[in-house]
């Protein structure tokens, strides 16, 4: 929540995207379910692909905006 309210109080638009990795934890239920929930978030699930490095540049090459901040949630 704390991204949300600074995105939101610095930037009069801005997405969050959210890679999983089809996680055996559900994960990937929780970002869809968000997804829905707000227009400002795009879920993209992977179900062939794994690792870190392809989930960034896949975030990157969804991304609308030429400012981009990665994290890794795990």
């Amino acid at each position: 929540m704390e991204i949300k309210n600074y995105l939101s109080n610095n930037f009069d638009t801005y997405e969050i995207i959210i890679v999983d990795d089809y996680s055996p934890d559900g994960t990937w239920k929780i970002a869809q379910n968000i997804e829905k929930e707000r227009d400002e978030v795009k879920s993209i699930i992977r179900k062939k692909e794994k690792g870190l490095a392809s989930a960034i540049k896949t975030g990157i090459e969804n991304s609308t905006y030429p400012i981009i901040c990665m994290m890794d949630t795990d």
